[in-house]
């Protein structure tokens, strides 16, 4: 992996918790679309200075952006902040008119807290049940397979690909965890300092790290090996935004001065 080209932004009175965002498309441009005190902003990856979306926004009016979620069907998109209220993307204007499939699925995305620590995660013929805070049981025709205990608490769903299970924690620490889905062994527990986002494209994953300093790593899902990685500028955030688009990896990190968040860099990166 490599960065292909990154973009700087000092913003003034910045809350990084509001600048987590999302990316999307929209007209063949990749965009950041995210919030800032009272304003809705966007900048596309063609762009060198930051747009205002919808001035009459206000942030207490929006759930923070690890709530958003860009939703698109062929003739549709909505970055939806909340069930009720979301960014019609084709006319960049607010609205409740919010059909009910777009609904339907920003529920099935965006999951109440409480399902990370308590609710079962089905995977097929497998079911994912917690014990305590970081334990996990693994029921197949309601026989127990095996436990597991991790580090820190469950903040990603429980993912399958073909026999591996993963998933990523965060508080204490965090990790990104790869186990043998029908024996519970580990074969990758890769410390990251928190991972709430994962980007799978068949048996590779691609996840932040932010321990001494702030990196983009692909895990091999096959052995649990980290394949390539790439260093980031500026520091990662547990809820940074990352996606792939055409192919390319985009993630925000945040720039400090004394300890004071000052701004967030745009980086692509080729795979």
């Amino acid at each position: 992996m490599k960065i292909l080209w990154n973009k700087q932004f000092q913003i003034e009175g910045l809350w990084e918790p509001m600048c987590y965002g999302v990316f999307t498309k929209q007209e063949n441009k990749v965009a950041f679309i995210f919030m800032n005190i009272s304003n809705l902003l966007t900048i596309s990856e063609e762009d060198t200075e930051l747009r205002l979306l919808c001035p009459c926004c206000r942030s207490e009016d929006l759930p923070l952006p690890d709530k958003w979620t860009v939703i698109e069907t062929p003739n549709e998109a909505f970055l939806l902040f909340s069930n009720e209220l979301g960014l019609n993307l084709k006319n960049d204007k607010l609205t409740h008119d919010i059909p009910d499939h777009v609904r339907m699925e920003y529920r099935q995305r965006i999951k109440p807290d409480i399902f990370y620590v308590e609710s079962p995660q089905s995977l097929g013929e497998y079911t994912i049940l917690h014990k305590g805070n970081s334990g996990y049981v693994c029921m197949k025709e309601n026989e127990k397979l095996w436990e597991f205990t991790g580090r820190a608490y469950l903040y990603t769903d429980m993912m399958r690909w073909k026999d591996r299970l993963f998933f990523g924690t965060a508080g204490q620490g965090g990790y990104f965890y790869v186990l043998d889905i029908n024996t519970g062994v580990p074969l990758a527990s890769i410390k990251t300092g928190g991972t709430q986002r994962i980007i799978q494209v068949d048996n590779l994953c691609y996840v932040l790290r932010r321990e001494k300093r702030s990196q983009l790593v692909c895990v091999d899902l096959s052995d649990g090996k980290i394949v390539s990685q790439c260093d980031l500028p500026g520091k990662a955030s547990v809820k940074s935004a990352i996606a792939m688009i055409d192919n390319r990896i985009h993630a925000i990190t945040f720039n400090y001065s004394n300890s004071i968040p000052i701004g967030f860099t745009w980086s692509c990166i080729e795979i």
